[in-house]
């Protein structure tokens, strides 16, 4: 398989990813899902899905094409027609707590919390997560341009469809 080959293939995960990321914040910040209140645990797990997917899509758009032998890490750069920057610093600020604090069983969660109320916070991530995202495909190059709006389309006829993905 050439790279671009397996390149586009990688693309239907990265949108399957994103989607759960929209989704999932969607739910956080709005309190409810298909007009249902999201109630405990389900909202702190659901909550916790987003901060996940945050932390994965964080890595994904900030981090470097892995140098490694295996190098099975997708990122942004291996779809883009140049170099960009994404602004992340809102998730960029909590990235070390989440993923000491909600990630790992770590004793950083004993020795040097961050509390973490996520009220204000999770509509930020989410907005700069969806800036970033435009960004992203903004600077797509063929043929991943192509691939990522036909995966995003048939996304948008599933159990995602009323969501911003574009």
């Amino acid at each position: 398989m050439t790279e671009q080959e397996r390149l586009l293939q990688a693309v239907h995960h990265v949108v399957h990813d994103y989607a759960n990321q929209v989704s999932s914040g969607t739910m956080v910040v709005n309190g409810y899902h298909l007009g249902i209140s999201l109630v405990p645990p389900v909202n702190t797990h659901v909550g916790d899905a987003f901060l996940v997917n945050c932390r994965k899509m964080y890595e994904f758009f900030t981090y470097k094409p892995s140098t490694k032998d295996k190098k099975d890490d997708i990122r942004a750069a291996h779809f883009l027609k140049r170099e960009v920057t994404f602004d992340l610093s809102n998730w960029a600020f909590w990235h070390e707590a989440m993923n000491k604090q909600l990630m790992h069983v770590t004793f950083a969660r004993v020795e040097k919390p961050k509390k973490w109320e996520g009220h204000d916070e999770n509509k930020l991530f989410l907005d700069e997560f969806m800036k970033a995202w435009k960004e992203f495909r903004h600077n797509l190059e063929e043929p991943y341009k192509s691939k990522f709006d036909s995966e995003i389309t048939k996304r948008l006829k599933s159990e995602f469809r009323g969501l911003d993905l574009w």
